[in-house]
C-alpha cells in the first residue's frame, strides 16, 4: 500500500463567463476557499443548490481549472488539465449521473481508460471480482451497462474509480440513487475504506449523514466557506475553523445546528402558518401552479414515465416519492425543461 498524501485547495476562486447579447456576463462560482482533505478521513461537504460543492470538487478532479489559486497534494502544487491528470495524481470521482458506455459490458466500462496496454482478461475479471467482494458490490462482469438500474451504474463507476487505486475518492450525492439499505451497505464500505487511509469527500444533502457518517464536515454558502471542523465524538467546533488540526470546543453536533449553518437567517417563528381549513378553502378556489396531465416519456437509456398526472398550487408544498430509478430524475429534467 502506497503512503496516502493530503489535498489542498488554497484560494480557490472560480469564475465563468458567458456571452448574453455581445455583453460579457460573469458569475463567481467560488470566492476564496481554503479547504484541507486528508487521508483516512470522511470530510462531507454541505451547502445549498449553487453554493459552489459541486465546482470546487470539479476543480479537486481536474474536470474545471481554478481561476485563481492552487492544488497542492502532499506539498507539491500542481495543475491538472484534465480528469486524466487527477486520476494519476490518485484523485477520483463519482458523478451522481455517470457517463458509461452503454453497449459495454461492467468489465469493459471499469477498464476503459485504465493505464497499461496489456491485461489478461481472465487476471482483469479475477480482479474485479476481488475489488467487489471488498466493496459488497455483486455485479455480474459480462452484463452490458445499458442494462443496468442507476444503482448498479454507480457501482460500476464506483468501481472504475477503485480500479486505480485512488487516494481520495469523491463522491456526489451518491444517496440519491440508493435505497436505505443499499446506503447503509455504502458506508459500511466507505468506513473499511477510510480505515484503510482512503480519503473520502462526500457531498450530499442529507443532514443525517453528516451527522452519522463525518470526521469532518465543511459548509458552503454563496461560493464561501463558512465552517469547517472535525468530528469528534458528537462534538464540533462553532468557530469558522480552516485548519485541519484544530480541536473541537465541546459544542454537540445537532441537526438543528447543521441547518442554522446552511441557512442562518432562517426563523421558524417568521414561518407561514396555514390551518388546514383555510388550506382547504384556497385550493378549492385557486387554479394550480402547473399541472401535468397523462403525461409519458419513453427514450432509450431513460428512466420511462407513463401516464403522469398531478397538480402543484401555490401556497403548498407538493412531495413527489419514488425509489431509485422509479422515473423521478426524468420527471425532474421535464418540470425543468431539459
Amino acid at each position: 500500500m502506497h503512503a496516502r498524501r493530503k489535498a489542498e485547495l488554497d484560494n480557490i476562486h472560480k469564475v465563468f463567463e458567458t456571452v448574453d447579447s455581445g455583453e460579457i456576463r460573469q458569475f463567481t462560482a467560488l470566492d476564496g476557499v481554503s479547504l484541507a482533505f486528508l487521508p483516512g478521513e470522511i470530510h462531507v461537504l454541505l451547502g445549498e443548490n449553487g453554493a459552489g460543492k459541486s465546482t470546487l470538487v470539479h476543480i479537486l478532479s481536474g474536470l474545471h481549472s481554478p481561476s485563481h489559486g492552487a492544488i497542492r497534494l502532499g506539498g507539491e502544487t500542481l495543475t491538472f488539465d484534465s480528469t486524466a491528470d487527477a486520476l494519476d495524481r490518485g484523485i477520483a470521482m463519482v458523478h451522481q449521473r455517470p457517463l458509461l458506455a452503454h453497449e459495454a459490458t461492467v468489465l469493459e466500462n471499469v477498464l476503459l481508460g485504465a493505464p497499461g496496454f496489456f491485461l489478461g482478461k481472465a487476471n482483469a475479471k479475477r480482479r474485479l471480482a476481488s475489488l467487489a467482494s471488498d466493496w459488497g458490490i455483486a455485479l455480474a462482469s459480462d452484463v452490458r451497462a445499458g442494462m443496468l438500474s442507476p444503482a448498479d451504474r454507480f457501482r460500476v463507476a464506483l468501481l472504475s474509480a477503485l480500479w486505480r487505486d485512488p487516494d481520495f475518492l469523491i463522491l456526489d450525492e451518491p444517496s440519491g440513487v440508493l435505497s436505505p439499505d443499499e446506503r447503509a451497505h455504502l458506508f459500511a464500505a466507505l468506513e473499511k475504506a477510510r480505515g484503510r487511509g482512503l480519503g473520502i469527500i462526500l457531498i450530499t444533502h442529507r443532514l443525517e449523514e453528516a451527522l452519522h457518517r463525518a470526521d469532518r464536515i465543511s459548509v458552503l454558502r454563496r461560493g464561501r466557506l463558512v465552517w469547517s471542523s472535525a468530528v469528534r465524538n458528537g462534538l464540533v467546533d462553532t468557530a469558522p475553523q480552516k485548519n485541519e488540526d484544530s480541536q473541537s470546543t465541546g459544542v454537540p453536533l445537532t441537526e438543528a445546528f447543521l441547518a442554522a449553518l446552511l441557512d442562518p437567517e432562517q426563523n421558524p417563528d417568521d414561518r407561514c402558518v396555514i390551518s388546514s381549513r383555510t388550506l382547504h378553502e384556497t385550493l378549492e378556489t385557486q387554479k394550480p401552479a402547473i399541472e401535468l396531465v397523462s403525461v409519458s416519456f419513453s427514450k432509450d437509456e431513460r428512466e420511462p414515465l407513463r401516464s403522469i398526472s398531478f397538480q402543484a398550487m401555490r401556497g403548498c408544498v407538493t412531495t413527489i416519492a419514488g425509489y431509485p430509478g422509479s422515473g423521478l430524475a426524468t420527471l425532474e429534467d421535464i418540470l425543468s425543461g431539459m
